[in-house]
């Protein structure tokens, strides 16, 4: 079954690229630890010669989106996704925050 690619905040949509969207899905997997930028052209941008600046990009938007305290920067090791996560089974799989937005 293919992945929604959806992401809501208190329950409404909120748009990302598609970009945007990948990244925080690494960052969600791999959470409760640093994500190198190499781990995350990797699984982002896999196979590209890309900039670092285009993690920069990506990781502003998702402050923007979700909140500036979701992603937290690891000096000289990469990024963290810095909120503990539920993964829901079933027909599809789900992430959610283990504790709700303020």
């Amino acid at each position: 079954m293919p992945l929604a690619r959806k992401v809501l905040v208190r329950g409404k949509p909120v748009a990302l690229t598609p970009r945007a969207f990948d990244l925080l899905l690494a960052l969600i997997e791999r959470r409760g630890r640093a994500v190198s930028k190499d781990e995350i052209f990797d699984a982002v941008w896999p196979g590209q010669a890309i900039e670092e600046s285009n993690i920069l990009v990506h990781v502003s938007l998702l402050r923007k989106a979700l909140g500036a305290k979701f992603i937290e920067t690891v000096p000289a090791r990469g990024y963290r996704f810095a909120e503990p996560v539920v993964v829901e089974t079933g027909r599809t799989r789900r992430w959610r925050l283990a504790r709700g937005l303020p």
